[in-house]
Parts: structure tokens; C-alpha cells; sequence
């Protein structure tokens, strides 16, 4: 075992874990494959949007340099994030705060490379990509959204003091990894590659769910170019580390070894709490599979991996062991703040509360107005206003809510049979 792994479990076993939310297992198995599903019909009935290049109006907002560097320059402790193709930066535009990356030109080859980038990020709307909202084309600028968690790199290497993600909470971003990456393969007519998926390109919000940050994405044609099995082999290493919190040139000997010798207990990254060792293995054989040397042997992230995690949800490895009655996350409409009756797929990738979206396309008068034709999460223009059943989750929260309330009806017999003489008579027999 490196010498540092030591180092890290003594340094980081003060630090507090945060609490997971509940996770529930079947959710884990449809919700992903029903957004995939759903996502690939939307592209599918409209051919203009698997081009190279789009129309204008579908490329976001465009910011001024004058605008993007007063957003910039407003703000102390600006610069987030550095790297070989460009500097992040914290900005606030029209009153809205974001993230700013500058590229830097030698990265670019020609001026039409950004705008082919530009083309590609524009069209992959998903809930874990982290959204585009504008560019800067003079100085080759991208404004995404900003996510106040920073990224999974921040988290396992507890900078700043931030409290560690307990095994839950990392299932749960595996999960959503994934969802990102199918989306993105599933596209037509060809695939979309990442290209550039490590800990730093994962970004949390607010709720830590996971957004992926999409810049690296390219079209997988062409001689060089990396491929749909390479996102693969990134997959592999982020779900590694997650189960141990080592670096990426060390992880995978070190479970590797730690699974021929039964002894994968040993690298576990303590500071995410007990993991169930039949989950662990699970996830570690996934994981090792999926950075195999050759391409060939590596599984397919739509089938296979999927496959091989929802055998697991079905025997209930996923589960929290917690007996919390809070909503998951994603049963809250994002407009109306309160669980879902009739959860329908939006242009923008996202579920809303069939009233509340239907409400905000058309206005409390039935007619259309700007704000109408607008992503209520994203703010850009929907693409269209078709809205698809969520089947998959619509049954989820229906389950979940019956769930809840056999606990509700249980609690509150037994309180009656406590205030009762036969519970009292009970009571002293035993």
C-alpha cells in the first residue's frame, strides 16, 4: 500500500462526513435509463440537431469582452480553476453567478474549432452536464453555470477543510456519471465523446448531485480521435477512486492487489463511512473491467455496466440502511419546490410537475409570452414544447408515497395499542 494512502486516512479522519441523502435502489436502476430513453427520442425527432453546426439562436447567449471582464474584475478570489487549455474564473453576469473559461487561443487551431465546440456544447442538454449558458467569442470565452461544491478532485483531496462525501452519496454520483456519459453516447447519428472525464471535471451543486463538465466533449469520427471506450476507461478510474480516494496513477494497482489477496477492506477510503464489502466488491470489479488494456475487453457502459449495477439494486446492495422519510432529490419539481404527481420530460432534459411546466410554457392566461418558450432551469429557449410522461419516475414516486404511508398508518397503531389496556396488560405479562 503507497505510503500515502496512509497519510491521507490520518488526515482526513477528522473531518467531518456529510450525510447522505437517501437513495433509493430502484430509482438507481430506471431513472437513468428513462432519462437515456427519452433524451435519445427528443434527438431523434429533430434531425437539425445532430449537425455540426447550429443556427445562431441555439448557441447560447453572447457576451461582450467588456461585459465578461467587469464580471470578472467584480469579484476577490475570481480565478478557480487552471488548466493547459484555458484559466476558470467566478464571475456574476446580470446579476446571475457563473463560471468563466478563458481559452487560451494557442489551444485553439483556428477560429472555426471554437465555434464547432461551441456547436457540440450547445446541443447536450442533460441534468449531470454542467450547462452552457453563453460565449465570448472574442475571447474565446464559455460561461457555464456555477456550482458552489467544487469539484470530486476538491472533495477527495479535502481542500479547503470540505467535508467528505459519505459511500452513499459516491454511489450515487457513480450513478450519475454514467447517466451523463450513455447520454452522451447515446446520441445520434454518432456518438458524443468526453474525451477529458477525471475527478476535476466533475462538479457538484448545491444538493451534491453531479454535473459533468462537457468541454472536453468531441465527435467520435475520425483517425486519433478518442473514443466512446476511453470515456470507458475514465469511468473505470473515477469509480476506483471513488471506493479508496487515491490518486489516479495508484489506484488501480493498488485495488487490483487488494482484490487477488480478499483484502479490499484495506484500501477502502475510510472518511466514506462503512462501506457493505459486497457493494465494494461489486463496484471494484466494474471498475477494474472497465480500464482493461484492451479496448475490446472493456464492458459497454449502456449495457453491460448497467447489466451488472442493477443485478445489484435488485438484491438491495444500493440501499442506504436508513430509515429516512425525506423525498429523493430528484421526486422535487424544480418550479414548485414540493414531490412530483405527474412528472413530464421537458426539451430541456429535465422533469417538471406537468401543471407547473404546462403553466410556465403557456402563462396563467394560456398564451405563450417570451418567458414561455424558456428552460425554467436553464433559462434558454426550449427547443420545442412537446412534453413526454416520466413513466418510470411517475411509478418510483407512487411506490415511494405508499411506502410512506404503510409507515405513517403503522406508527400510528402502535401509538393507539400504547395508550391501551391490552398493550398495558402486554406490557406487564412480559
Amino acid at each position: 500500500m503507497p505510503p500515502s494512502y496512509e497519510h491521507r486516512r490520518e488526515a482526513n479522519a477528522t473531518v467531518p462526513a456529510i450525510q447522505p441523502p437517501p437513495v433509493d435502489s430502484h430509482a438507481l436502476k430506471m431513472e437513468p435509463v428513462a432519462a437515456v430513453t427519452e433524451a435519445r427520442g427528443l434527438y431523434e425527432k429533430n434531425d437539425q440537431q445532430n449537425a455540426m453546426t447550429l443556427p445562431a439562436e441555439t448557441v447560447n447567449t453572447e457576451f461582450s469582452e467588456d461585459e465578461i471582464e467587469k464580471s470578472i474584475n467584480c469579484l476577490d478570489n475570481r480565478l478557480i480553476g487552471k488548466g493547459g487549455s484555458g484559466n476558470v474564473y467566478k464571475g456574476r453576469l446580470r446579476n446571475t453567478d457563473v463560471a468563466i473559461k478563458k481559452l487560451h487561443r494557442e489551444s485553439m487551431q483556428e477560429e472555426s474549432d471554437f465555434s464547432r465546440k461551441v456547436a457540440v456544447l450547445g446541443r447536450v442538454r442533460h441534468p449531470n452536464l454542467v450547462t452552457l449558458i453563453g460565449v465570448c467569442r472574442e475571447v474565446f470565452g464559455l460561461v457555464y453555470e456555477f456550482l458552489p461544491n467544487g469539484s470530486l478532485q476538491d472533495r477527495l483531496e479535502c481542500r479547503s477543510r470540505m467535508a467528505q462525501l459519505k459511500w452513499q452519496v459516491r454511489t450515487k454520483i457513480m450513478r450519475e456519471v454514467w447517466t451523463a456519459l450513455t447520454f452522451l453516447h447515446s446520441n445520434k447519428p454518432q456518438p458524443v465523446v468526453h474525451g477529458n472525464l477525471k475527478l476535476s471535471k466533475v462538479l457538484l451543486d448545491s444538493n451534491l448531485a453531479c454535473k459533468v463538465e462537457a468541454f472536453g466533449i468531441s465527435q467520435s469520427n475520425g483517425i486519433g480521435k478518442p473514443t466512446t471506450q476511453d470515456d470507458v476507461h475514465s469511468f473505470g478510474i473515477i469509480v476506483l477512486q471513488l471506493l479508496t480516494g487515491l490518486p489516479p496513477e495508484d489506484v488501480a494497482k493498488v485495488v487490483e492487489d487488494a482484490m487477488e489477496k480478499e483484502e479490499l477492506h484495506t484500501v477502502l477510503d475510510p472518511t466514506a463511512g462503512n462501506w457493505p464489502i459486497a457493494l465494494a466488491k461489486q463496484l471494484a470489479d466494474v471498475g477494474l473491467r472497465c480500464i482493461k488494456m484492451s479496448r475490446e475487453e472493456r464492458p459497454d457502459l449502456v449495457g453491460d455496466v448497467w447489466k451488472e449495477l442493477s443485478h445489484k439494486n435488485n438484491a438491495g446492495i444500493l440501499t442506504s440502511g436508513q430509515d429516512d422519510d425525506g423525498p429523493p432529490n430528484y421526486f422535487i419539481c424544480p418550479i414548485t419546490r414540493d414531490v412530483m404527481e405527474n412528472p413530464h420530460f421537458a426539451a430541456d432534459g429535465h422533469t417538471y410537475e406537468l401543471e407547473a411546466i404546462l403553466q410556465w410554457i403557456h402563462g396563467d392566461d394560456g398564451k405563450s409570452s417570451d418567458r414561455s418558450v424558456r428552460s425554467p432551469m436553464t433559462n434558454l429557449k426550449l427547443e420545442h414544447l412537446e412534453l413526454t410522461p416520466n413513466l418510470a419516475l411517475g411509478s418510483e414516486i407512487r411506490e415511494w408515497k405508499e411506502k410512506l404511508q404503510q409507515k405513517q398508518d403503522a406508527r400510528i397503531f402502535t401509538e393507539s395499542l400504547k395508550g391501551s389496556a391490552w398493550f398495558g396488560a402486554e406490557a406487564s405479562a412480559d
